[in-house]
């Protein structure tokens, strides 16, 4: 909590960028005579400012280079020198110089800037993460949105907006957010398996069966590569994508698959009840229901121990509510449910 109130504190700490151009509104003022007044100068420095400037004045003081020489006087060719070729001259040539300077301070100022505002990104992405393992799902939803528009470009900030979006029932601004994560980053296999669930959100929804049949066959490919690319990644909620995987294929009645990729799903996350009761499910659609039975049993006694460790999650409380009606505690199941719903 103290890591998470420090972090939060940096939402008021937005790094400021202040250039050359700034400097000429606290000289001059913001009215409209220091606006008038600072125009004109800057009018006037572009034009003396150049090289070409610096040139002719060249060929002006040479107008008078004769007459210096002939005189045979050193006062009169210092004082040429001094007075009429190095300040004409030089003077042209210093403020290029000055505005090359500007240019580059300015430059580096603008690279400060973002490098800054990256920094604070990236502390609100560890708050946002922090506020996710709390389930404060629209904190961290803020928290993320507040992260994209210091960084839009950043690929896990895109990637988390994607997802709970997604989770959020805005499908559109999910897949949106998703595949500019894909684009910012190719090689993202959590954003590639994320926006796969998007897809397959997407064919719960449609009526088309040629088209919903489509759109989860791309679900499943898409997931099918990002799982070949690291089989052990998870969710934000952590969990398997394999359980995705296994959700595609429950879908299209593929249940043998189904069952493989829940059993793939166990074995990366065997701390969790979601692919137990899911592989507990198959087996008694299927009429195992000796096999059924183990994995109920087994669904029950995990999920209690993640409601043990995290009352609040109420995923677990709704695997435990199903794993309780199936195996005839009904009170049980009723009160878990009561209580997942509530939340």
């Amino acid at each position: 909590m103290e890591n998470e109130s420090q972090l939060a504190k940096t939402r008021t700490q937005v790094p400021r960028l202040d250039l050359s151009q700034d400097a000429r509104k606290a000289v001059h003022g913001k009215h409209p005579i220091g606006r008038f007044n600072s125009r004109v100068a800057v009018l006037i420095t572009k034009s003396v400012g150049s090289m070409w400037c610096a040139y002719l004045f060249a060929l002006i003081t040479l107008v008078s280079l004769p007459a210096a020489i002939s005189s045979h006087d050193p006062i009169i060719i210092v004082g040429w020198i001094a007075q009429t070729f190095l300040q004409l001259v030089l003077l042209p040539i210093i403020i290029v110089g000055q505005n090359v300077l500007a240019a580059a301070s300015d430059a580096r100022a603008e690279s400060d800037h973002k490098t800054l505002l990256a920094i604070r990104a990236l502390s609100l992405l560890q708050l946002g993460e922090q506020q996710l393992e709390a389930r404060n799902i629209q904190s961290a939803l803020r928290t993320y949105q507040e992260a994209y528009a210091l960084d839009p470009d950043n690929p896990a900030t895109n990637y988390f907006l994607g997802y709970l979006y997604t989770e959020n029932h805005q499908i559109e601004k999910g897949i949106e957010h998703l595949k500019r994560a894909l684009t910012q980053n190719e090689q993202y296999p959590p954003a590639e398996a994320a926006l796969a669930y998007a897809l397959r959100l997407q064919a719960d929804k449609m009526t088309d069966p040629v088209e919903k049949k489509l759109r989860y066959s791309e679900a499943e490919q898409m997931l099918l590569q990002a799982l070949s690319k690291d089989p052990a990644m998870r969710d934000i909620n952590g969990e398997s994508f394999y359980a995705m995987l296994g959700a595609v294929y429950k879908r299209l009645n593929r249940m043998d698959e189904a069952i493989e990729a829940y059993k793939a799903a166990e074995l990366v996350t065997p701390q969790n009840s979601y692919p137990i009761v899911n592989l507990a499910t198959l087996y008694y659609l299927r009429g195992d229901l000796e096999q059924a039975k183990q994995y109920y049993d087994h669904s029950a006694a995990i999920s209690s121990r993640m409601l043990d460790h995290n009352p609040f999650d109420y995923w677990a409380r709704f695997d435990l509510s199903a794993a309780q009606l199936v195996l005839g505690n009904l009170e049980q199941a009723k009160r878990q449910f009561n209580l997942a719903a509530q939340h």
